[in-house]
């Protein structure tokens, strides 16, 4: 038998090569490690431990400061739902805008709900 039959040759060798060298072993795999298994108890545990703090985070941007702007805002609407009101009566309806008729007590009213409503949320 000739040699050249028995042994591959130098450029089949690197042909061999070039294409990923024919039946490939696949790559070692790592041992999956599985999570330790957890009672019950500290489950409950962990799972109280998360909404404490997501209790304290709530509390901590509800206790935030206001803007500057906010106090002179709800002072302003306060003042200006007041007059409004008081204006209405004292002209016997001829203003703030005497289209409105007796809807000038709403306006009005609207105003103060609103400066009552942004004290709610005032720090």
């Amino acid at each position: 038998m000739p040699e050249s039959q028995d042994r591959p040759t130098d450029d089949a060798k690197a042909a061999k090569a070039a294409t990923g060298g024919g039946a490939t072993t696949p790559p070692p795999t790592k041992p999956t490690v599985k999570a330790p298994v957890k009672p019950p108890a500290a489950r409950a545990a962990e799972a109280k431990a998360v909404a404490e703090a997501q209790r304290r985070l709530a509390a901590q941007r509800a206790s935030a400061p206001n803007p500057t702007w906010w106090a002179p805002v709800f002072v302003t609407l306060l003042l200006l739902g007041l007059m409004w009101i008081v204006t209405f009566y004292v002209t016997s309806g001829a203003w703030p805008v005497s289209a409105f008729g007796y809807w000038n007590l709403v306006a009005g009213f609207g105003l103060l709900i609103a400066g009552f409503a942004m004290t709610m949320r005032w720090r």
